[in-house]
């Protein structure tokens, strides 16, 4: 599976890691919300807003989970 790693995080990884715990912070959703609502663990999304290693289909859904909400 391909995965974008803290070494070689690209500029659309750490956009999504800036718009994910803006948005998530914004809407007062805590990391267990957005994972009811996205489907992936809560571990997933906090190595997301770490910049840690996120795995392209991970990053696929929280993208498509942040347009559903407008943002």
């Amino acid at each position: 599976m391909q995965s974008i790693s803290k070494k070689n995080h690209s500029i659309a990884g750490r956009d999504l890691s800036k718009r994910l715990t803006s948005v998530r912070t914004e809407l007062g959703y805590s990391i267990e919300a957005m994972s009811v609502l996205t489907g992936l663990a809560t571990t997933e999304i906090d190595d997301v807003e770490q910049g840690l290693e996120i795995h392209v289909a991970s990053a696929a859904r929280l993208r498509t989970a942040l347009d559903k909400l407008g943002r």
